[in-house]
């Protein structure tokens, strides 16, 4: 076998058994935005590196939607193109795709068990989200584009596109709550928050409505068409403008609090996590602003204008698509490139980020999942070799596996302070639990998922060096085979013995003639 095949075989175990693990979604990204607050931040750690785990063609144009992931399935719609896919998320193996007569541009929603989109066919439709399966649609007055939707408490929210309305829906049926019109089109994604829904219209107002009744609350004006879909958090609607600014408004009034001019439109969603408000613009620039004074912070010039939304991970990570082509991966304080990805098309789609997988979609019709550190490890026993593999967002070095001792550890090291993850591979064939976790010599909860081959633990921890992290089962199964074989060599020996002895006690018996 040639080292090009052996290197391929392995980097597809590789793929194969970490992927597995990751299946047990821990951070799911249900909706835009990951949350119906439209924050675009997750508990989950990112990749600090640019991997690939792999990649799905969907054939087509794929401008502006963003990926969810519920329970291992990655959820995403065509863009210009005209079916909904859903894959795993693991992957990236096809599940099942729902096809229309024309363009969904509308990032999926996933909410118990149902997938909610709208499309240029002017259908507001929900699917069964593990078959595909139709369940409704409702008709509005005009093509819904990149409005998705906001899903709580029984009812849809959704801009209503070029039909100048905005739409509440029974989330069971279909059937209409209430609907707002308005003098323009609702492009923007709804964001919920104490009893209130905040959305943008292109006739240049962000407006407050009530959840239950559609009243109107406040609306306040811009100079320029509002795309971008409002964050909440503190008491804040942050919110871009065609006018080139992002604005800070009270939630409750409405009256503006701070605004950031840029040098071309706010058309993407801003994020917002730790004090800290991210945004792109049309300028070519990522801004980082301080939450409450609106105080530039940084910013970064890539080499296209961003509508993309920030996606905002645990252990200090913003991840942004550009119109270079490139999806970055930043420093959340600093503004500091970590690593960048190279695609074939415009990265105008948000990205996700769940268990510590980057998805992001491109214009080159491809949706690629992204990791950080992915390493198998040899533990060796009698001449048998167990591949131990190991996803992490920090620098793995010295796996050791201590057969008496039924156990395996590594070390991780990372910069102080980041909140890091190890999610471990193991062969059953090597160890099985109940398990023990430390890092450091303190005990840890990991998590713990498993299928008939292999258990997956996942492991955080906060770096302040390089930490030591063991793995302890609760038997090793070499020790069992070991055993068995030596009693059979034992049970042999006996054996022998007694039919050596037999044959002996024979020859002395006196013949008789």
């Amino acid at each position: 076998m040639t080292k090009k095949v052996v290197l391929l075989t392995l980097i597809a175990l590789l793929i194969f058994a970490v992927s597995v693990g990751l299946v047990y979604s821990q951070y799911p990204w249900p909706t835009f935005h990951h949350d119906n607050l439209r924050t675009g931040y997750t508990s989950s750690p990112g990749p600090n590196l640019n991997l690939t785990l792999w990649t799905y063609d969907t054939g087509h144009d794929i401008y502006g939607p963003c990926p969810a992931v519920v329970d291992g399935i990655l959820y995403i719609s065509g863009g210009y193109g005209t079916s909904v896919y859903a894959m795993n998320a693991t992957t990236g193996a096809g599940i099942w795709n729902y096809t229309v007569v024309t363009w969904i541009v509308s990032s999926p929603a996933v909410v118990d068990g149902r997938v909610y989109f709208g499309g240029f066919d002017k259908n507001v439709t929900a699917l069964d989200a593990m078959t595909g399966a139709f369940i409704w649609n409702f008709t509005t007055a005009g093509w819904i584009a990149a409005s998705s939707p906001a899903v709580e408490d029984g009812v849809v929210y959704i801009g209503g596109g070029y039909g100048n309305a905005f739409y509440a829906l029974n989330a069971t049926d279909g059937s209409q709550v209430w609907n707002y019109t308005l003098s323009n089109n609702v492009h923007s994604s709804p964001a919920l928050s104490e009893g209130m829904v905040y959305f943008g219209s292109f006739d240049r107002n962000v407006y407050a409505l009530n959840m239950a009744t559609g009243a109107k609350v406040w609306n306040y004006s811009t100079a320029g068409n509002v795309f971008s879909s409002p964050a909440i958090a503190n008491g804040f609607v942050y919110v871009g403008s065609y006018d080139g600014n992002l604005y800070a408004l009270n939630a409750t009034t409405g009256e503006k609090l701070w605004n950031y001019t840029t040098g071309n439109w706010v058309a993407a969603s801003p994020g917002v996590a730790n004090g800290i408000v991210y945004v792109g613009s049309y300028d070519n620039n990522v801004y980082a602003f301080d939450a409450l004074t609106g105080a530039k912070l940084w910013n970064y010039t890539t080499g296209g204008a961003i509508s993309s939304s920030p996606a905002i991970s645990s252990n200090g990570f913003v991840y942004i698509g550009s119109g270079d082509n490139k999806t970055y991966a930043f420093d959340a304080e600093t503004g500091a490139v970590v690593w960048t990805y190279q695609t074939n098309g415009d990265v105008f789609s948000s990205p996700s980020v769940v268990d510590g997988v980057v998805y992001a979609p491109s214009r080159d019709g491809k949706v690629y999942a992204i990791v950080g550190t992915l390493q198998a490890f040899d533990a060796v026993w009698q001449s048998q070799t167990y591949p131990v593999t190991v996803l992490s967002d920090s620098a793995l070095s010295d796996f050791q596996f201590s057969q008496p001792n039924m156990r395996v550890s590594i070390n991780a090291t990372g910069p102080k302070g980041m909140s890091s993850f190890c999610n471990f591979t193991i062969p059953k064939s090597l160890l099985e639990g109940p398990w023990t976790v430390d890092v450091d010599g303190e005990s840890v909860t990991p998590t713990v998922a498993e299928n008939d081959t292999y258990t997956f633990v996942y492991v955080p921890y906060t770096h302040t060096g390089t930490q030591v992290i063991t793995i302890k089962g609760s038997s090793v199964i070499p020790e069992y085979q070991t055993v068995v074989f030596m009693s059979a060599i034992l049970i042999a020996t006996i054996v022998i013995a007694l039919a050596t002895r037999m044959n002996r006690s024979r020859s002395k018996t006196p013949k008789a003639f």
